[in-house]
């Protein structure tokens, strides 16, 4: 079963799907918190609150929408809240945050070669090899801020040229 009709089981009521929909997912999940927050127990306390959402919100789930996008919309939702209350980061730092987090298959739909060489090594970077910000600055020897600045940057620039509201 795929992981579309494992969530629609689960909205149906049928608990083993949500078991076994679980036990695919929750490394990817906890691996996204992990890049976001140090602290074991936050990551946790985030995690669980991120699948208590998935739960409380399971009969909202349509199946036009690819179940891992659908989650991780939560999932930025809940870290976004978390990082919020707990002041973690800057006002700046959270649009920044809230402006870069996307998928790989929203920015494989932008076109990338009308970015300069390093924006592009980037975005690829994040996006399609899923390093995290820290693993970017270190690979293009430069700061993560400078990172977030690039992806940021170029996702504004990318979505103008498409002619998307930034």
């Amino acid at each position: 079963m795929t992981n579309e009709e494992l969530m629609l089981a689960y909205a149906r009521g049928d608990e083993s799907s949500f078991e076994l929909l679980f036990d695919r997912i929750k490394h990817r999940v906890y691996g996204y918190v992990a890049k976001n927050l140090s602290k074991a127990s936050e990551r946790e306390d985030v995690c669980q609150n991120i699948f208590l959402k998935l739960h409380q919100n399971k009969e909202r789930y349509s199946s036009k929408y690819p179940f891992e996008a659908w989650l991780f919309v939560i999932a930025r939702s809940v870290l976004y809240d978390h990082l919020r209350k707990n002041k973690k980061v800057s006002f700046e730092e959270l649009n920044d945050f809230m402006a870069i987090e996307i998928n790989s298959d929203q920015v494989e739909a932008l076109n990338l070669e009308s970015l300069n060489e390093k924006a592009k090594k980037v975005m690829e970077l994040r996006y399609f090899e899923e390093k995290s910000f820290e693993e970017i600055a270190d690979l293009i020897n430069t700061s993560s801020t400078n990172i977030r600045q690039i992806i940021s940057r170029s996702l504004k620039f990318l979505r103008h040229y498409r002619g998307e509201n930034p």
